[in-house]
């Protein structure tokens, strides 16, 4: 599996190559692109109007800046560079020039790990042939911190902008043990205070995936049982520019996210209602870290 990637949080781009491909140097892409979003409820303070800012990073359908053209979404933090400025890439194990002089306090570790990768299992570990590491907040966006709404993440600092309030750490790794499968690890912290929000489920934080199995006739569906989104082409036949091949599924597994535990209903079908993270029990056995 290949595909190209961002420190904004983007996988995949139409229509930049590769994108999703499978197998490895085929051509065959599978992706338009994936994004993550996270939508917020608040009351703006500057006019008392209930307002639903949305972050994300996307090819296509993005809030901008009317004067200066900025986009307004996630833009990858400073902190996270390599000690060259000639050094673009974001941070990748096998390449220790494109690590940061020190991990920044967003990755919650110390200053034993400068020199080292910050790997997902530990110092200097990578159970992966590639991993890579960012990190990105919704700074840049002005929309809701201007009037009439004038809300700031931060009541106390009007130098901080963003209207969603989010920090967002994110881990990603390639082929681990199996050599058709991207993971990624997303830990996304929200900086504002609690009262900020209008209800405790006022934040939610789906996946948008673009899926294209082939340049049409696609199809997808979901299973809440595994947790699985996937797609497939019901024609079972590939872009005939690349020859004559059956196209494969493009499935996207939630093996780790957060459900609703107000809602009274077991949404993943574990047996289990109303599960959280919050409340000091492990209700499913899944908090212990599985070592690969």
């Amino acid at each position: 599996m290949r595909t190209i990637y961002y420190n904004t949080g983007e996988v995949a781009q139409w229509p930049f190559a590769p994108s999703g491909e499978w197998p490895k140097g085929s051509g065959h892409e599978y992706l338009d692109g994936v994004c993550v979003l996270v939508a917020a409820e608040v009351v703006a303070p500057g006019n008392g109007q209930t307002v639903h800012p949305l972050e994300t990073e996307y090819r296509e359908e993005m809030s901008k800046d009317p004067v200066t053209g900025q986009i307004w979404g996630f833009e990858p933090c400073a902190g996270v560079r390599a000690n060259s400025p000639t050094v673009t890439s974001p941070a990748i194990n096998r390449d220790t020039t494109t690590f940061p002089p020190s991990w920044p306090i967003a990755t919650g570790v110390g200053p034993e790990y400068n020199g080292y990768w910050y790997g997902y299992f530990g110092k200097g570990v990578s159970n992966a042939d590639f991993e890579t590491f960012f990190v990105m907040d919704d700074s840049k966006d002005q929309k809701f911190t201007r009037p009439p709404y004038s809300f700031y993440p931060l009541a106390s600092d009007s130098t901080r902008e963003g209207s969603v309030c989010v920090w967002k750490c994110v881990g990603s790794s390639g082929r681990m043990c199996l050599q058709k499968i991207l993971f990624s690890g997303t830990t996304i912290s929200l900086i504002s205070p609690i009262e900020t929000w209008t209800r405790p489920a006022s934040v939610s934080i789906p996946i948008r995936a673009s899926a294209v199995v082939n340049s049409g006739n696609d199809d997808a569906s979901y299973s809440t049982s595994i947790d699985l989104c996937y797609a497939w082409d019901h024609l079972r036949r590939g872009d005939p520019a690349y020859g004559s091949w059956i196209p494969g599924m493009y499935g996207y597994a939630y093996l780790e996210s957060p459900g609703n535990p107000w809602n009274g209903i077991d949404d993943d079908e574990d047996g289990m209602i109303d599960e959280r993270r919050d409340n000091g029990i492990d209700e499913n056995h899944n908090w212990t870290v599985m070592r690969i």
